[in-house]
Parts: structure tokens; C-alpha cells; sequence
């Protein structure tokens, strides 16, 4: 039996999604529940303490690399300070990392200033809180 031909997936977007998203500069992403699943496991020590452990995806690594290889200049903001989040930023040559980061937004700005991007050439993955603090800061900026 002859294997079947598949048509190409096509993805319709909404108008002008593809017009604004050749106009980001900058993809910036938090880590929790964006580069991991969520989960934070926390391994015990005998002297009390606890290591944390995450879990990273290859693939969200090429994708990474790829976005780079395009011209995007990458960057983390996020709340916990963790070793495996800077080991892997180096691997996946994210330019900006910002780890212990209780509000997000002066990173962000800081990112902006550096960068020269607007806010509109910013993309930014993660929390609902934090994109409407962006939103908000956009919104007065224009």
C-alpha cells in the first residue's frame, strides 16, 4: 500500500499578526511555567539546605538559538535566583538575564533603554500580571 500524501499544514493568522511580528527586536521571556513546566523541585541536603532542580526543553533551546540566528536579541526576567537558569541562558546565549527580580518592569525598562526597542518591538512570554504592568507602561508611553 502506497503511503497517503498529506497537505501542508497552513496557519491562518489574524490580521496583522504577521505585519507586528516582523517588527519585534526583542523576545523577552520569564522562566517558571515559560522554559519550564512550573514545577520546582527542591532536592534536601543533610545540612538542612535544599538545591532547586529544573527541567529545561532541547527544543525551546534550538527555538532559542533559531530566534537568534534571526536578528532577535533574547533575554530572562524572573523572580527566583537559580544556577541552572544562568547555566542555561549561557547555553542558549540569552543576551539579558535578570534573576531575583520582585518587579519585572524595571528590567524590562532597563532592557528597553539598552536595546532602543519600543515597547511595540518588545514580545514578551510569561505571566498575565506582568503583561499588564507592560501594557500599562506602553499604553502611558504613547
Amino acid at each position: 500500500m502506497a503511503p497517503t500524501k498529506r497537505k501542508p499544514m497552513t496557519l491562518r493568522m489574524p490580521r496583522g499578526v504577521t505585519a507586528r511580528a516582523k517588527k519585534i527586536r526583542v523576545l523577552l521571556m520569564d522562566v517558571d511555567g515559560v522554559l519550564t513546566d512550573g514545577r520546582i523541585w527542591l532536592l534536601s541536603r543533610r545540612d538542612g539546605t535544599a538545591s532547586e532542580i529544573k527541567g529545561f526543553s532541547a527544543y525551546d533551546g534550538a527555538g532559542l538559538k533559531l530566534a537568534r540566528a534571526a536578528g532577535l536579541r533574547t533575554g530572562l526576567i524572573t523572580g527566583r535566583e537559580s544556577s541552572a537558569v544562568a547555566q542555561r541562558a549561557r547555553e542558549c546565549e540569552i543576551e539579558f538575564v535578570y534573576q531575583g527580580r520582585a518587579t519585572k518592569l524595571g528590567s524590562y525598562e532597563e532592557i528597553l533603554r539598552t536595546t532602543g526597542a519600543s515597547d511595540r518591538e518588545v514580545a514578551y512570554v510569561g505571566s498575565r500580571h506582568i503583561r499588564g504592568e507592560m501594557a500599562r507602561c506602553a499604553k502611558s508611553s504613547n
